[in-house]
């Protein structure tokens, strides 16, 4: 978390030193999205939980014994999920796939506003592996493709010219000779 903070900050900083506040707004959006997508995942995953061990609770207050009687009490103890349950767990992982592959995406979108406004061309290979890691976590691939953004994230970073200027967008006109016949 304090990284995500850190590197939100030094976003900040740059988009205003630039003048652009894309990367900033794209990199919020992402962790944002990210966390409260994550969060309401744990809440369905939890509440399947709960509603498992609530169907194998005790049998208390449910019969009246009498003197005399025999009762037999079989406590089925089951930590099967419940249809109910297992339909939850799914939809909570469905939608913790996708809080990565929607927060991926504006943490993409913000590494390529970055390439735009410096230049530094590993922010470009930062938003690649960062995109295609996020796609292919689901096989595990992914990670260390996340791993390898980030390494590339900690080189664009390195690779920042000391004084920031914002990049011209249109090329600059290449110049034609004269031609005499």
């Amino acid at each position: 978390m304090l990284g995500l903070v850190l590197i939100l900050i030094a976003l900040h900083g740059i988009g205003n030193k630039l003048g652009d506040d894309r990367p900033f707004k794209y990199y919020l959006k992402g962790i944002l999205i990210g966390i409260v997508l994550v969060i309401v995942a744990i809440i369905l995953i939890v509440a399947a939980l709960a509603a498992s061990s609530a169907s194998t609770g005790s049998m208390e207050n449910e019969f009246t014994m009498y003197p005399g009687s025999n009762v037999n009490i079989i406590e089925e103890d089951s930590t099967n999920l419940s249809d109910t349950g297992i339909a939850l767990v799914l939809v909570g992982g469905v939608i913790a796939i996708a809080a990565i592959i929607i927060g991926a995406y504006f943490q993409k979108k913000a590494w390529e506003a970055m390439y735009e406004l410096t230049g530094v061309d590993a922010f470009k290979s930062t938003a690649n592996f960062l995109w295609w890691g996020a796609l292919t976590l689901v096989v595990l691939i992914g990670a260390i493709l996340l791993l390898i953004s980030s390494i590339f994230q900690i080189i664009a970073f390195a690779n920042l010219p000391q004084k920031l200027s914002k990049r011209s967008t249109t090329p600059a006109p290449t110049p034609v000779e004269e031609l005499s016949w």
